[in-house]
Order: C-alpha cells, then sequence, then structure tokens
C-alpha cells in the first residue's frame, strides 16, 4: 500500500506519519516562522480562558479578530458549512498520496492485511467530548461502503481494540481503503438529529444559520479569523457584484464567466486552481449506435480538447486525456491517451450515420455546443436537450440515456474513476463493462509496491483509450476571489481554501467586527 511516508524495507511497509509542521506538505508547508509562533499565542490564550471558565472542550476564539464574509451560489451554504467545520482521518493530496489528519498515524501490517490507525490525543468534538476509536470505528462502517463501493467487500472487520487506536482486517490488501479515509468524522447532535457535530478548524453557530465560528482547540492550531459569515445569493454574477462593492469579503466559486472581468479588479485576488472534476460525456454502451468501441474511440479522437478549452471555458481547463488526474504520481510519464485525429475519426463512422442525443444541464451548454460542432465536423449528430439537474440525475439512475454531458468528480485519487467505471462500480451509469478495465483497477487496488500500482495505472488508462466508456473532454479550472483587505497563504494553482485557518486581516486593513 505505498502512500506518502510509506516506504518499503525487508521487514514491510513503514508508518505514515504526518509530516512535521515545518515541512513541505499539506497546510504545513505553507506556514513559516512567524505564523507558527501567532498559531502558539492563540492556544495559549485560548487554554487560559478555558481553563478559567472550567470547560474542556472545543471554544470559540476569545477574542475574533474580524469577521470573513463568503459569498455562494444558490447551493453552497450547506456543503462548505459541512467541509469547514467536519474533518477526517486523512486526506489525499493533489499527487494522490495520502497524509494523516484525525490519524496520528497509518501503519499497514508487511502481508498488507491489516491497517492499524493511531489517532492524534486529545482531539475533542465541537461539544466537547473526545474523539475515540469506538465512535470513529461506527463512522468507518457506516461511510466506507459508499465511499470505495465494492472495495470495501475486501474489509473483513473494524475494531476498536483501545481507546486511540483502531485496526481494520482485510481479505486481501487494499489501496482504496487508505484513499476512502478521507470519509469525514462526525457524531450526532442527538438521536435522531440530524445535525452534524464535527472537529473542524471551524464550528456552526448554533444561534445563526451560515455563521460558523474560529475553533480555539483545533488540534492543528487555532484559526486566525474568528468568525466566517455564508451568504448564499441568486447567481455568482451577482455575489461578485457584491465583492466589488465591498459587501463580502471572498466569492466562494467563481465561473469562466466572470473570471476575466475579477483579473482587472484592483481591490481583489483572483487565486486560479484546478478542480477534481472534469467534463465528460457519459456513453451508454447499451444504445446501439454506441455499443462499438471503434465509434466510441471515433468520438474520443474527433475532440480537439484546446480548442474547446478556448471557445467554451475561456482558455481555464485542462485538456483531459482520460480518467486519471493528471498531477497523479503514478500518472506522471507516458501512457496511452486520445489523440485529435479528425480524419480516422470520419473515416470510422463513414458507413453508418451515427446520431444520439445527449443530456445537458444549463451550466454546460457552452462546452455542449462545442462539442457538438466538433462532432458534426466528422460526421456525427449530436443532439443536446436540456435537462435540470433533477431529471439529468433521474435519467443517469435509470440508465435511460443514449449520453450526459456532465462534469463529475474524477480526483486526486483513483477510488474516483473506479467507482464510475468499474463493471461493479455504483456511478457506472451507462452499463460499461470491460474485463481489462476491471483487472486493471484490481492490479491498482491490490498492490503491494509503486511498481506494482503504477503497472495497474499503465494498463488501466490503455484499457480506457482501447475500449472507452465516455467522451473525456476537460478537467475544469475555478477561482476562489478574496478581498485584498486579507492576507491569503496560498501556492499557485492549489485551493486557498486549503489554508483558511492561516487567513488574517492584512496589515493595515480594518477587520470586520460586525
Amino acid at each position: 500500500m505505498p502512500q506518502r511516508n510509506l516506504r518499503h524495507t525487508a521487514t514491510g511497509w513503514s508508518t505514515i506519519r504526518p509530516l512535521p509542521r515545518g515541512s513541505r506538505s499539506a497546510d504545513a508547508r505553507l506556514s513559516d516562522h512567524r505564523y507558527r509562533h501567532r498559531f502558539a499565542i492563540v492556544a495559549l490564550l485560548a487554554l487560559f480562558a478555558s481553563a478559567r471558565c472550567g470547560r474542556t472542550g472545543p471554544v470559540a476564539s476569545p477574542q475574533a479578530p474580524s469577521v470573513l464574509r463568503i459569498g455562494v451560489g444558490p447551493i453552497g451554504v450547506e456543503q462548505l458549512v459541512e467541509n469547514l467545520t467536519i474533518d477526517s482521518l486523512a486526506k489525499v493530496d493533489e499527487d494522490g498520496r495520502v497524509t494523516p489528519l484525525l490519524a496520528k498515524e497509518l501503519k499497514v501490517s508487511p502481508d498488507g492485511l491489516s491497517l492499524s490507525i493511531k489517532l492524534r490525543p486529545n482531539v475533542r468534538f465541537h461539544d466537547g467530548s473526545l474523539v475515540t476509536a469506538p465512535l470513529v470505528a461506527d463512522n468507518l462502517r457506516a461511510s466506507l461502503p459508499q465511499f470505495s463501493g465494492p472495495a470495501y467487500d475486501d474489509v473483513a472487520s473494524i475494531e476498536a481494540p483501545a481507546v486511540d487506536e483502531l485496526r481494520i482486517a482485510l481479505h486481501r490488501p487494499s489501496q482504496f481503503l487508505l484513499e476512502s479515509l478521507e470519509a469525514q468524522i462526525q457524531k450526532r447532535s442527538a438521536p435522531g438529529s440530524t445535525a452534524k457535530i464535527g472537529t473542524g478548524a471551524f464550528m456552526p453557530d448554533d444561534a445563526t444559520v451560515g455563521e460558523i465560528r474560529a475553533n480555539a482547540g483545533y488540534y492543528l492550531g487555532a484559526p486566525l479569523i474568528g468568525r466566517i459569515k455564508i451568504t448564499s445569493y441568486p447567481s455568482i454574477r451577482t455575489a461578485w457584484a457584491e465583492l466589488l462593492r465591498e459587501k463580502i469579503d471572498m466569492v466562494y466559486e467563481v465561473g469562466v464567466d466572470a473570471l476575466e472581468s475579477l483579473q482587472t479588479a484592483t481591490t481583489v485576488n483572483v487565486f486560479s486552481y484546478t478542480r477534481h472534476y472534469q467534463y465528460i460525456i457519459v456513453l451508454n454502451s447499451k444504445v446501439h449506435a454506441l455499443r462499438s468501441r471503434a465509434v466510441r474511440r471515433a468520438l474520443n479522437n474527433a475532440i480537439d480538447r484546446s480548442l474547446l478549452i478556448r471557445e467554451a471555458m475561456s482558455g481555464h481547463g485542462l485538456p483531459s486525456s482520460g480518467p486519471i488526474w493528471p498531477k497523479h504520481w503514478a500518472a506522471q510519464g507516458s501512457l496511452a491517451a486520445f489523440r485529435f485525429d479528425p480524419r480516422s475519426a470520419a473515416a470510422a463512422v463513414a458507413e453508418q450515420k451515427i446520431q444520439f442525443t445527449c443530456l445537458v444541464a444549463s451550466d454546460a451548454e457552452r462546452v455542449a455546443l462545442a462539442v457538438k460542432r466538433q462532432l458534426q465536423a466528422v460526421g456525427v449528430e449530436m443532439v443536446l436537450k436540456e435537462v435540470d439537474l433533477g431529471e439529468l440525475n433521474s435519467a443517469a439512475a435509470r440508465g435511460d440515456f443514449d449520453g450526459i454531458l456532465t462534469s463529475v468528480i474524477s480526483g486526486p485519487s483513483i477510488v474516483r474513476p473506479y467507482l464510475w467505471w468499474s463493471s461493479k462500480g455504483p456511478r457506472n451509469r451507462g452499463g460499461y463493462s470491460n474485463p481489462a478495465v476491471d483487472a486493471a483497477l484490481d492490479r491498482v487496488l491490490h498492490a503491494l509496491s509503486d511498481d506494482e500500482y503504477r503497472r495497474g495505472i499503465v494498463d488501466f488508462q490503455q484499457a480506457i483509450v482501447a475500449d472507452p466508456p465516455a467522451v473525456f473532454l476537460a478537467w475544469e479550472q475555478r477561482a476562489r476571489a478574496v478581498s485584498k483587505r486579507f492576507e491569503v497563504p496560498s501556492e499557485s494553482g492549489t485551493d486557498p481554501l486549503i489554508t483558511l485557518r492561516l487567513w488574517k486581516p492584512a496589515a493595515g486593513a480594518q477587520p470586520n467586527v460586525d
């Protein structure tokens, strides 16, 4: 099970430990000496205040230095709150490696059949209760089947032999088990309640919907922003206008339509990054027109992805060569890829009239029209049918479609494309089944070394290119727009929200306290 900080030795796989705060990994690689001193001061003040009040659990920062006002679109408040308030045992980094979070260490047995998880000491939920191994074990039993899909069949048992230790026994080694440890760890506030209690850097304000407060007892260091107010707007463009009027401090996610305008704003910093989502056209291989793998290859070879990104995404995207996240460590080097070859694509469909209907949501209309034009150029007629998201999801669940143009999460881990393209994958909506794809994914799943894992990736990509289940188009690029009133430590091309607990008012800026 090769992951970050795992090294194969004569005695087996060594322990995955969180890298020291000064190393170049995760949030820590973005912190410097002055930040660490600030964390220590804030943490000491919080502990002092907590001791005086006689409380043992996390509390809001005693003197909130500022308020960050975030604007989101019509859908997104609940998801954003969850992302900022609920942590997981581990996270998958941009390169596909696993780094511990709530876990202090992850230790895999030499034969890969046992995973021992040591929890960080004295981590508490927002209600003050301790994070214990039995509670985490219950979480994993409930969440891992969804996160890892049929790979969960390899789990024999999940036990808690000690209050701070979990032990997962496996029938076979499982790479995807480690990748699935990004499942959120939470507890319910009361029996039958839907409220979720997490351990994150911020904690919900029970009195105010859409507000969260700093968790002064956060195990990685207290945030420097005391409170976050999240407001939903009817459109991202409306939120963008409010940002320029300085009514809010951040637009959560900026689409390509507003990105160009924001680049010229003098009071705003724009942080662009590549999302873990890519545009694809899921193809129903049971439909007669799309049954032939030669036809599906032709559809992929008909697409000039660079032109598509320029025309339909204003240049903000990365060409997709298949289902594997392009920054994944095992995808570096030479892999099979689709090539733009309209002549061979036209020849492959010349003797048959290929026409299919493609369902598309309104937010992907520009991409759909650009793809339609390129397919027409090789003699393929893609009939577009615009539907709302509910109808699209319903048709996908029933398998009642020819094609669906949508944006799907496909990175940074390999377990995500596994859920889409394994013949047993729960997201495999088009009835796709290929023994070579299944065999390659199994090699990745059960790999015991980096070399075995990489060979499985190479075989997986090759099998997908030979028999594509979808037309792979482009990885999305988005941006966070943040007022220059805040200092945002961030690395180029990465999501700045990763470092949110390190944000602070810029020097000389008057902090929000409303």
